[in-house]
């Protein structure tokens, strides 16, 4: 930005000037990076409106590349169990939280013993772990939250916290940690465990996010209340969580088929294709 519109007056930046610049970006860069940064353009001229140093902005309302949904896999449960099996007991222990309750990797690095109520079955997600291995607070209030666990999963923490032993005695210890019991650093995680895990699972290419995409979708196909889901995942608003994350399942579209097929003509006779009749 600083390159093409730093030298200007703010009274003298168009929206033109705003337009052409995001199209510049468009010819070389994904539409997710054009996005993101015609996002700070639009915050920057927010700002200066709302400081009355501008009478409209020139950022709104402009021409963005489509962005196209990521495509991810919709896993199964024996999926899952396969990569557990090939995670192993506390690796796999990892994975089932960000399976079950969608948390992102650096949610899950960042648990610790005091956000764990495994007596009333519950993880408070108020942290994560930064690239520098540091606990940092989530931004958003939406994104800090209290969610419900199943038994079957308090009950492999409860195994997993005590293997650990000793070694997370204190509240402020991390749940989850690399062999030295430091914290986890997600680059070598992902080459070391992760990676291998999923490539011996026949589960090649998997990311530790499609888990998040997955627990959307499931939480969808089971009719769950979108403002619950919302929750879990920690947005502000109900359309990310739905227009990002959620997919539509064969299942949940082949119960609208027939849900509409009973509806519009439910006094229908089948025949088979084959019949010769």
């Amino acid at each position: 930005m600083l390159p093409a519109i730093g030298a200007l007056q703010l009274s003298k930046v168009t929206k033109q000037r705003c337009q052409e610049l995001v199209d510049g970006w468009a010819a070389t860069l994904k539409p997710s990076t054009v996005v993101r940064q015609a996002a700070t353009l639009r915050a920057l001229f927010s700002f200066a409106l709302d400081s009355e140093m501008i009478l409209r902005s020139p950022a709104a309302r402009l021409r963005l590349p489509q962005m196209e949904l990521v495509r991810r896999p919709e896993l199964s449960a024996g999926d899952l169990e396969r990569l557990a099996k090939a995670l192993g007991p506390d690796e796999a222990a990892m994975m089932w939280v960000g399976a079950v309750t969608g948390l992102r990797w650096a949610e899950c690095a960042g648990l610790t013993l005091g956000d764990v109520d495994l007596t009333n079955g519950t993880i408070r997600v108020e942290r994560q772990l930064d690239r520098d291995r540091q606990l940092v607070t989530l931004k958003t209030k939406a994104a800090r939250r209290e969610l419900a666990i199943p038994d079957w999963l308090a009950n492999d923490l409860r195994n997993h916290l005590a293997r650990r032993g000793s070694a997370i005695a204190l509240p402020s210890a991390l749940v989850f940690t690399a062999a030295q019991g430091k914290p986890l650093h997600y680059s070598n995680w992902r080459r070391r465990v992760w990676r291998p895990a999923c490539e011996a699972a026949g589960l090649p290419g998997l990311g530790f996010h499609d888990l998040r995409s997955n627990n959307a979708t499931a939480l969808v196909d089971e009719g769950i209340n979108p403002k619950v889901l919302q929750q879990r995942l920690g947005h502000a608003n109900v359309s990310t969580t739905l227009g990002i994350y959620a997919r539509a399942t064969k299942k949940a579209d082949r119960s609208a088929a027939d849900v509409l097929g009973a509806r519009l003509r439910p006094r229908a006779t089948v025949v088979p294709i084959n019949s010769t009749s």
